[in-house]
């Protein structure tokens, strides 16, 4: 499949998955939310055996696209972004091969959520990283929240979210929201080189390992979910979300 605004690369079954909208600090439209499922599946099918998730020109990502989000004008639209955005964490987190996130520049919003749902992240020191949806007060699901938790615990989870601080790749690394913390001009050698550890290894162990520790994400409340998604559609198109961009100067 031929991405518009992702592009990646393949060496010794190592797949380079780079989200490439500059222009945008690499925040997350719509459109790519939905390309990235597709994308694990074809590699996955393919016989790769590592994908290493980055930004280009130096910025994971500014997060989902808020001017797109802007422009919702329905619980309908709210619905099918919120759906984009979930199946693209979900096929990441269960996909059956691993992903390391390489981390540079901004790690804001909806890219540290991406970058929660690899099995391993890899930043700068001097990356940033920050989940303002306090801010902006739209809400996140039960999927996000997990997998903060898991890195992080549930004290971390409610500092990051509550304050919408800012934190640099070291003191996440302290936290546990990144696996390393490396300076910014050893970080690609590095990558490459876990990357390839990695690719050298048994597929089918990896695979059971994965298995068996998301394996208690399997299990839902039907209704719960449903609830909840009532909730996130209307904060996605609340007045409070636009008044809230407004303030902090975001606008079309």
């Amino acid at each position: 499949m031929k991405f518009q605004r992702l592009q990646h690369a393949k060496n010794n079954g190592v797949v380079t998955f780079q989200i490439n909208r500059p222009e945008a600090h690499n925040a997350l439209s719509e459109e790519m939310w939905n390309a990235i499922p597709q994308f694990i599946q074809e590699e996955a099918l393919r016989g790769t055996r590592v994908i290493i998730l980055e930004g280009s020109e130096g910025n994971f990502g500014a997060g989902a696209d808020l001017n797109q989000m802007r422009e919702l004008k329905s619980a309908e639209d709210a619905g099918r972004l919120w759906h984009a955005i979930v199946s693209a964490l979900e096929s990441i987190y269960f996909a059956p091969l691993p992903v390391i996130a390489k981390i540079r520049g901004s790690c804001l919003g909806g890219s540290c959520l991406l970058a929660s749902a690899c099995d391993i992240r890899l930043a700068a020191l001097d990356a940033r990283f920050a989940i303002p949806v306090a801010r902006l007060g739209i809400v996140l699901d039960d999927g996000c929240l997990d997998r903060l938790r898991e890195l992080i615990g549930p004290a971390w989870t409610k500092q990051l979210i509550f304050s919408a601080c800012t934190i640099d790749g070291g003191k996440a690394e302290k936290i546990g929201l990144v696996t390393e913390a490396i300076e910014p001009e050893r970080l690609d050698e590095y990558c490459e080189q876990l990357a390839l550890q990695i690719a050298e290894n048994s597929p089918n162990t990896i695979l059971e390992c994965k298995r068996s520790l998301r394996r208690h994400r399997l299990k839902t409340d039907s209704e719960a979910v449903r609830q909840q998604l009532e909730t996130i559609k209307n904060s996605y198109v609340s007045s409070e979300f636009k008044e809230r961009l407004s303030k902090l100067g975001i606008t079309i």
